[in-house]
């Protein structure tokens, strides 16, 4: 089963998200930014939802501090901004988030965007252990 972190201070959506999505993946959530980067580091999810308005660390600097880790770089990141914001989505795009979200969330198409960020994101990994530079 994939494993799959979800980051966001409000503890009802993060439930809400765990019951969605826990038939389906191993979910483990962080609370706060700075927990979803420790997590991140030490729980190797296969895929990340942040919500970009988290707070302690705001989710923008969680992404930018996930992308120089070498072990979780090629990591996809789903990213929604809760309450919805525009430029928030257009900075995490530009640094590297696979795709944004909107919420509430469509169980199914959630579903999907996952695994196609996870099937990528091994594909991307198999291709450079194969032919590193």
């Amino acid at each position: 089963m994939a494993k799959v972190l979800y980051v966001d201070h409000d503890v009802s959506r993060a439930m809400e998200t765990r019951k969605l999505l826990g038939s389906v993946f191993d979910i483990d959530v962080a609370f706060n930014g700075w927990e979803g980067l420790g997590s991140a580091l030490m729980y190797n999810p296969d895929a990340v939802i942040l919500n970009l308005s988290t707070t302690i660390i705001e989710g923008l600097e969680v992404l930018r501090l996930i992308r120089t880790e070498e072990k979780l770089f090629h990591l996809p990141i789903l990213c929604f901004s809760e309450p919805h914001n525009e430029l928030f989505e257009q900075l995490a795009m530009e640094r590297s988030c696979h795709t944004t979200l909107q919420y509430p969330f469509d169980r199914g198409h959630l579903i999907q965007l996952v695994n196609q960020a996870i099937t990528v994101s091994q594909a991307k990994k198999a291709q450079l252990e194969a032919h590193p530079e």
